[in-house]
């Protein structure tokens, strides 16, 4: 139908999905960031801890033993003090000189008494900065001071007058205690490593396995193998997941085995509605008729008259499937009710449409070809509600087209037809058919046309009926690339006897 072709094509140009391709994360990775995640939160927040108290216990070490060193100096410095400055300073230098940089790096040696300053000089640190920065440390609750680009700790014995410091860099404690972090980061490591590893097979064995198994049975599912059912599992959660398939399944199930039931006795009854037999006085005929479900809103009809004539009908009724299919038998009833009391087509038309508006819904609508065919003399009358162009093709050669003479039918109550007269003669050939065989569409969207129609119509013309209906099809078929077809296909061939 026009309208049904208008809703395709719309529905072909709708946007697609701008996250069909998006994939998101699995919950096995989900949980191992979110655990991994957590883990090291922690751990970041222990080793931080650790290192601020390892610290903190080595400096305070060291300071201890720089003041215990401070204390031995100190009294061999009182002793020596009245031998002269000269030997406290080699004292001090011979003392200093004993330290490596590697064991004890800035390691120094100051000597205070009340305005004499004495520097070890034998690792070339004495210095005014220096000094500044070894009392400004023991004056500091931390006994430590910034020097330069580093920082120092010291200890210091005060005696009297007499002030020793002994001085350090920090560079050595943070050195090893970072070597010390960095060991225990590597053993994290591992162990995180082994952790995540634990966690994976965990998850892989009692979450990604099942989980894959019942998304195997929701597939299965899905694709028609209705009923089947999932093993239990180990976990309460899952268990309950399979139970709800299990029963959705089962239902499934049932429902489509009502629904067979159902749509097969809908096939039955809408054969019934078909004609029983293809038996027209002066006239061959040959039809194909394909729905593009189990039922279709296609029609055709032969339905003999009280005058001796025949009424040929050819009907689509808007949209597929069982809707459409009802919607066929609403138009056989009232066809075969209106052709008891008239003969004229557009007469006929007008008696269904007046009908048709009421018992259907307003967005409901058909097309339809009807011809009162009178065997003796060979006559055609037709009246057509807004269907498919039909075809009159002489046997001269000449084709006349069957177009519409009026609205389709469920649109205005009060619509009206025009009944046409066709003169026929000996060999004429007629085609009606349905919007399913100009409107079917390729691969690619292109549709078959009218002009392919007319092209087969013409190319068999000197073959028998039954050649055109199969040449007909077998072209359509090609034309849709093997597929099956998106729409009812309803065929009428008719050759006026000698």
């Amino acid at each position: 139908m026009p309208r049904d072709s208008i809703s395709r094509r719309s529905a072909q140009g709708l946007p697609a999905n701008l996250n069909a391709h998006h994939k998101p994360p699995t919950i096995r990775f989900q949980l191992l960031m979110a655990v991994n995640m957590a883990i090291g939160f922690g751990l970041a927040v222990l080793l931080i801890a650790d290192y601020r108290y390892e610290l903190a216990t080595r400096l305070r070490e060291k300071h201890i033993a720089l003041a215990e060193e401070a204390e031995v100096l100190s009294s061999a410095i009182e002793i020596m003090w009245h031998h002269g400055i000269d030997v406290v300073q080699a004292y001090i230098d011979a003392a200093c000189a004993k330290m490596q940089d590697v064991t004890s790096p800035g390691h120094h040696i100051v000597v205070r008494s009340e305005d004499t300053v004495l520097q070890a000089r034998v690792h070339m640190r004495a210095s005014p900065e220096m000094l500044r920065a070894v009392e400004e440390a023991a004056q500091s609750k931390e006994w430590r001071a910034k020097f330069m680009d580093t920082e120092l700790i010291i200890g210091a014995s005060v005696h009297n007058d007499l002030n020793v410091y002994v001085s350090e860099y920090m560079t050595n404690v943070r050195a090893a205690l970072r070597g010390r972090l960095l060991g225990r980061l590597a053993g994290l490591f591992v162990l995180g490593i082994m952790g995540a590893v634990i966690v994976n097979v965990i998850l892989i064995r009692f979450v990604t396995r099942p989980i894959e198994r019942l998304a195997d049975t929701v597939r299965r599912i899905g694709s028609g193998q209705l009923g089947i059912q999932t093993t239990p599992f180990k976990s309460a959660e899952l268990n309950l997941l399979a139970g709800e398939i299990n029963t959705m399944s089962q239902s499934l199930a049932s429902a489509d085995r009502e629904r067979r039931e159902q749509m097969a006795k809908a096939i039955r009854i809408q054969n019934h509605l078909q004609p029983a037999a293809l038996r027209v006085p002066g006239l061959r005929i040959a039809h194909v008729y394909q729905p593009a479900t189990e039922v279709a809103g296609d029609y055709y009809d032969f339905v003999p008259l009280a005058d001796s004539s025949w009424l040929i009908g050819i009907a689509d009724v808007t949209g597929h499937g069982v809707p459409a299919a009802m919607g066929a038998a609403i138009l056989k009833t009232l066809l075969l009710s209106a052709a008891e009391s008239s003969s004229c087509p557009a007469e006929i038309l007008r008696q269904i449409n007046a009908r048709y508006c009421s018992v259907t819904l307003v967005e409901d609508f058909a097309s339809m070809l009807l011809l009162r065919w009178v065997p003796s003399p060979a006559s055609l009358e037709y009246a057509s509600a807004g269907h498919e162009t039909g075809y009159l093709l002489r046997h001269d050669g000449a084709l006349q087209e069957l177009a519409s003479t009026g609205l389709l039918l469920g649109i205005e109550r009060d619509a009206d037809w025009e009944t046409r007269t066709l003169s026929v003669s000996s060999g004429d050939r007629l085609l009606l058919y349905t919007d399913g065989v100009s409107e079917s569409p390729s691969l690619e969207g292109k549709l078959f046309g009218r002009h392919r129609v007319i092209q087969v119509f013409r190319e068999t013309s000197h073959r028998s009926l039954d050649v055109m209906m199969q040449r007909l099809t077998d072209a359509l078929t090609s034309h849709r690339g093997g597929s099956a077809p998106t729409d009812d296909v309803t065929v009428i061939g008719a050759e006026v006897e000698s």
